[in-house]
């Protein structure tokens, strides 16, 4: 598994597609969770992560704790390309904070778990766990 990482619209997702050789991409924000166990790049987690927000807290976390542990399982080669949340303003509404929290720490799992992890910023990754690029 390998996790990519950085704000919006810095490179991302053509660097997982570099990384992967493949353009087969689930999507957060259209794409169904089924996809995300199946695909090659996930793109855009935190967006199936906020789908997980409409629910109350406790639930949120267990159906977030559950999709990322099922992923791991059933998709363990996966690139998977999430946005980093949480080095902007404290959202002030509280479904936006635990959207915050619960990426967070779906991402400490998945870096935890993963072979290679990079941050991507002005299209350049850097390595934070791994290989070499």
């Amino acid at each position: 598994m390998k996790l990519i990482v950085g704000g919006a619209y810095q490179g991302k997702l053509g660097f997982a597609v570099r990384l992967a050789k493949s353009t087969d991409v689930a999507d957060g924000c259209s794409d169904s969770l089924e996809a995300a166990l199946e695909r090659k790049i996930i793109n855009h987690l935190h967006e199936y992560i906020r789908r997980f927000c409409t629910l109350e807290e406790g639930d949120a976390e267990a159906e977030t704790k559950r999709f990322i542990e099922t992923m791991i399982e059933k998709n363990g080669q996966a690139v998977i390309v999430c946005n980093e949340l949480g080095c902007g303003i404290v959202p002030a509404v509280s479904s936006d904070r635990m959207w915050r929290e619960l990426t967070g720490t779906a991402c400490q799992r998945l870096a935890e778990q993963s072979d290679e992890v990079f941050r991507v910023v002005c299209g350049l990754p850097q390595r934070l766990k791994g290989g070499t690029v």
